[in-house]
């Protein structure tokens, strides 16, 4: 059973922008780890994913839970900590992903964001509820002092009279010792705890600017100006060769555009925001749309790459009918058709089809 120990008043100095400051350095590095993170062998992929999720905010509220007791800050610093924590694990992975880099903030995802951020700080909260009572019950029940309690059996007691404790003999007001190094610098901490918050809000408010600016904005322009159809925006590979001659090829946001009087065959339009050696700013690939969120590249492979000025004419103007027709006309014709040399990419020059 759980045993009693006096502990001095809870201090609450600085404590929420602490809890606040340590969950924005830790949900980030959570979000990063998700996605850069070294695989464990023989274990499955979701296994240390759901470990980084939940394993820091378990962590930090099973500690706390443990060292406060009181019930109101215990559930106040869960449920903080847990928002905290994984909206900018959320909004991390948001911003670092290259596929997304912040356009789905611009597109009103940043709503969701706050929403799942919310269930799982509620979640926390009353996970901590729970640690609380387990602590309580199983490990120890911290007592604060009052000035008239025992400092080692909390039994009640006037200090001015009594010098030592009737119940235990322990003294009354004992020697408080030199203050020990950990005591000095935790108060040094929850002193300075607001300046830090405030310098780690402001150095992720500059990220997020930064890159949202850079990426972020350029997709959302991308996407918006081509279709209004949400449904409409898968994922699309861009191909190119290397300095050196070697291939490469990566994954961008795209764009689903149909061809003419043909809502299941089109174009897959993916787009890279920023340049890179090898690559083409953007990449029209002949695909079939199989439903409101499938699709798959064509066979034969037929694609046009467009250098940076040529994919601006299209974000402004679209993709001209003309160029949609060569690429259509180019992977052998209707559906029907027999493909013409499977697995070879046929490459269609844009330049005749985009003019200023």
């Amino acid at each position: 059973m759980a045993r009693n120990r006096v502990v001095p008043p809870h201090d609450p100095r600085g404590l929420y922008a602490l809890t606040a400051a340590v969950a924005m350095l830790l949900g980030p590095a959570g979000g990063w780890l998700v996605l850069f993170g070294p695989s464990v062998p023989y274990v499955p992929e979701w296994v240390p994913e759901i470990a980084t999720i939940f394993g820091a905010p378990l962590v930090f509220i099973l500690g706390f839970a443990c060292r406060c007791q009181r019930l109101r800050p215990v559930v106040l610093t869960a449920g903080l900590f847990g928002f905290t924590y994984w909206l900018s694990f959320i909004i991390t992975q948001d911003l670092v992903q290259r596929t997304s880099a912040g356009a789905q903030m611009l597109s009103g995802a940043w709503v969701g964001f706050l929403f799942a951020a919310s269930i799982l700080a509620v979640l926390a909260g009353l996970f901590a509820v729970l640690a609380r009572w387990l602590a309580r019950f199983l490990l120890i029940i911290y007592i604060e002092q009052t000035g008239r309690l025992c400092p080692r059996c909390a039994y009640t007691i006037d200090p001015g009279i009594q010098a030592v404790c009737p119940e235990c003999g322990a003294a009354a007001v004992p020697d408080p010792g030199p203050r020990r190094p950990l005591a000095r610098a935790r108060t040094a901490i929850r002193r300075f705890a607001h300046a830090t918050l405030l310098i780690i809000l402001l150095v992720y408010l500059a990220a997020m600017v930064t890159i949202i600016a850079r990426r972020g904005y350029p997709i959302y322009r991308f996407q918006s100006s081509l279709t209004n159809d949400a449904t409409a925006r898968p994922g699309g590979f861009i191909a190119g060769v290397k300095p050196g001659g070697a291939a490469i090829e990566t994954w961008a946001p795209g764009v689903w555009i149909p061809f003419p009087g043909s809502p299941s065959r089109g174009v897959i339009a993916a787009y890279i925001p920023d340049d890179r050696p090898g690559l083409p700013a953007m990449q029209l690939r002949m695909a079939n749309r199989l439903g409101p969120n499938s699709f798959a590249e064509a066979t034969p492979l037929v694609r046009s790459s467009l250098t940076r000025a040529q994919a601006e004419l299209v974000i402004r103007d679209g993709v001209p009918a003309s160029l949609l027709q060569s690429i259509e006309a180019a992977s052998g014709g209707p559906p029907d058709a027999l493909p013409i040399s499977p697995g070879t990419a046929i490459d269609i020059d844009p330049a005749p089809h985009l003019t200023r």
